[in-house]
C-alpha cells in the first residue's frame, strides 16, 4: 500500500444551483452584483448558463436542503448561497499489518483560520468522510487557496501527525467541471494519497486509557494536553464544537490544559486508572493573555534569509529529538504567513503554561545554532502566568542549515534495503556525527565521521550501517557539522523523515 499519507491536489469546483425556492425568472451577469434582494449570480451546471438564486442564511440550520451548504460567493460581494457540500474522504489504517482501523478519530482544520471539522470515527473498513468549508465563485468553483491539515488518532496508535511526523498539507485548488465525473449529491474526494497510516504503540503502552471532555467555550482546534511528570505527554486536538479525546493515557496523575493563541481556560487534575475517563469539562478564565517579545541574530546564511519563532508547550516537548507540539496560533510571524523575522518578534495572546521557545524551527534553510558554548543557542524554557503575563527573552542566533539531498529532503520518503543519508557539506568542517532516530524517538544508529575529506565535492553520502529497518516504521536522520570538537550547524528540524518498506 502506498504509504505517503496524503500530499494531494483536492480538485473541487461546482455544485448544481439547486435550493430552497431558486429565482430562474432570468439570466444574470456574473460580472456584476444585480441580483435582487442580496441575491446571487450563480452558474447552473445543467441549463449552461448563470442565474439569480436565493441568498441563504449561514447561520440558519435550515438555510439550505439536504446535501445543499450556505456558503459565501466571493466575486458576489460575499453574498451567500446554497451549493453542494464538499467531503474530504480517506481512510485509517495500521502500517504494520495495513488492517482498517474502526473507531479512529479523524478532524480537519483549515491552517489560514484556524477553524476546525467536526471530529468523525471511522468505520469497520477504516473510512471516514469530513465535510469542509469551501467558498465559492459565481463559477462554483473554490475562490480560496485554503491548506487544511488533517489530525487522526486511534487507540493503541500514534495519532499522527506526530513528533517526527509532520502534517501534509491537502491544498484546495480548481476543479475542472467539463472533463470531471460529476457527483450527483454532493462532492466527495478521496484518494489513495488522503489513507492515513498510524504506527501501533509499543506493546507495552496497549490498553491504557483514554480521557474525553470538551471545552466550555466551544473553541475547535485547540490542543490538549494531558499534562504529565516525564514529557512529552499524550495529546489531541477539538473538534468544532470543543470535544476532545486523548488516547493511550497511562495510568497516573495529569493536568488536562488546553493551548491556542487567545484560548485562556481553567487547567483540570485527573487521575487516570484502568478505565476510560469522560465528562472533562475545561472552564473559561479570566486572564488577559500573555506576551513573549525577542529577536534572532541570523549569521552565516545567504542574504535576506528570515525565518519563524514557535512556542512549543513543555508537556509536548520531546529533549531528545529537540522538537514537539507547536501550539495552535503561537507563532511569529502569524500563521499562515511564511517565515519573515529577521531581528525583532512578538508573540501575543499567549495562554497560561510552561512552553519552549524554538527559532527557525520550520523549513526554511535555517537552523539554531547548535553550539551549546556560545551564547543564544541553548534550549529556553518559560512560564506564562497570572503573575508573569510578559516575557522577554535573549536574542537567538541562527545560522544556515545542512541542506538534505535523501532520503526525506521534502516529505517522508519511501527506503527499501539500506539507506544512503546524502546532505550538503559543510565546508569548515572537520568531522560529522549521523544519527537515526525511530517515531518513538528511540536512536537507532550513531556513526562520527571524523576528518571525512569530500575532495572538493559538494555532497557528503554515508551508507547506514545501524540495525534492519522495520517495515513500516518512520525514522528520521541527523546529521551535524564539526569543526576542532564544537558543533557548528546541523540539518533541519523536519526534514530527513523516512519510512521503511
Amino acid at each position: 500500500m502506498n504509504r505517503v499519507l496524503f500530499f494531494a491536489l483536492i480538485a473541487l469546483s461546482f455544485v448544481s444551483c439547486e435550493k430552497k425556492d431558486e429565482n430562474t425568472t432570468g439570466t444574470c451577469d456574473p460580472t456584476k452584483i444585480e441580483c435582487a434582494d442580496d441575491g446571487v449570480c450563480l452558474f447552473d451546471r445543467v441549463k449552461g448558463d448563470y442565474y439569480c438564486v436565493d441568498a441563504c442564511d449561514p447561520l440558519a440550520a435550515d438555510a439550505c436542503d439536504d446535501g445543499y451548504v450556505c456558503e459565501g460567493i466571493t466575486d458576489q460581494a460575499n453574498r451567500t448561497a446554497c451549493v453542494t457540500k464538499v467531503y474530504l474522504k480517506g481512510k485509517v489504517f495500521d502500517l504494520e499489518t495495513d488492517a482498517a482501523i474502526k473507531d479512529a478519530l479523524v478532524m480537519a482544520q483549515n491552517t489560514k483560520d484556524g477553524i476546525a471539522t467536526d471530529v468523525v470515527k471511522t468505520a469497520v473498513d477504516g473510512s471516514w468522510s469530513i465535510e469542509i468549508a469551501v467558498p465559492r465563485n459565481s463559477h462554483g468553483d473554490p475562490a480560496t487557496g485554503d491548506i487544511y491539515t488533517l489530525y487522526a488518532s486511534a487507540d493503541d496508535h500514534i495519532p499522527y501527525p506526530s513528533l517526527m511526523r509532520p502534517a501534509l498539507p491537502v491544498t484546495l485548488t480548481q476543479f475542472d467541471p467539463e472533463t470531471a465525473d460529476l457527483p450527483s449529491s454532493a462532492w466527495e474526494y478521496s484518494s489513495e494519497l488522503t489513507e492515513i497510516g498510524l504506527l501501533p504503540v509499543k506493546d507495552d503502552e496497549k490498553g491504557r486509557a483514554a480521557v474525553s471532555g470538551e471545552l466550555a467555550s466551544g473553541v475547535g482546534g485547540a490542543l490538549i494536553v494531558a499534562e504529565c511528570a516525564a514529557p512529552p505527554c499524550p495529546y489531541n486536538y477539538t473538534d468544532q464544537k470543543g470535544a476532545f479525546t486523548i488516547f493511550n493515557v497511562a495510568p497516573g496523575d495529569y493536568t488536562i490544559a488546553a493551548y491556542k493563541k487567545g484560548l485562556y481556560l481553567e487547567k483540570k487534575a485527573v487521575t487516570v486508572a484502568a478505565a476510560d475517563i469522560t465528562g472533562v469539562t475545561l472552564a473559561a478564565k479570566e486572564f488577559a493573555g500573555g506576551s513573549v517579545t525577542g529577536s534572532v541574530n541570523i549569521v552565516n546564511a545567504p542574504g535576506g534569509s528570515k525565518t519563524s519563532v514557535v512556542l512549543i508547550p513543555e508537556s509536548t516537548f520531546h529533549e531528545t529529538l529537540v522538537t514537539g507540539v507547536v501550539a495552535p496560533g503561537l507563532r511569529a510571524p502569524e500563521p499562515p504567513a511564511a517565515p519573515n523575522i529577521d531581528n525583532a518578534f512578538e508573540i501575543t495572546g499567549v495562554p497560561e503554561g510552561t512552553y519552549v521557545v524554538l527559532a527557525a524551527y520550520e523549513n526554511d534553510g535555517l537552523v539554531r545554532d547548535p553550539d551549546p558554548n556560545i551564547a543564544g543557542t541553548q534550549i529556553v524554557h518559560f512560564e506564562i502566568s497570572t503573575s508573569a503575563m510578559t516575557k522577554t527573552l535573549d536574542s537567538f542566533k541562527i545560522t544556515e542549515a545542512l541542506a538534505i539531498f535523501s532520503p526525506g529532503a521534502e516529505s517522508p520518503e519511501a527506503v527499501s534495503g539500506t539507506p544512503l543519508f546524502t546532505w550538503a557539506d559543510d565546508s569548515s568542517e572537520d568531522a560529522y556525527n549521523l544519527k537515526v532516530y525511530n517515531l518513538y524517538g528511540d536512536l537507532v544508529w550513531e556513526k562520527d565521521l571524523d576528518g571525512i575529506n569530500v575532495n572538493g565535492s559538494a555532497t557528503i553520502s554515508y551508507d547506514y550501517e545501524g540495525p534492519a529497518l522495520e517495515s513500516g516504521m518512520y525514522y528520521q536522520w541527523k546529521a551535524v557539522s564539526f569543526r576542532k570538537g564544537g558543533s557548528i550547524s546541523t540539518t533541519e528540524d523536519l526534514r530527513g523523515v523516512f519510512y521503511a518498506e
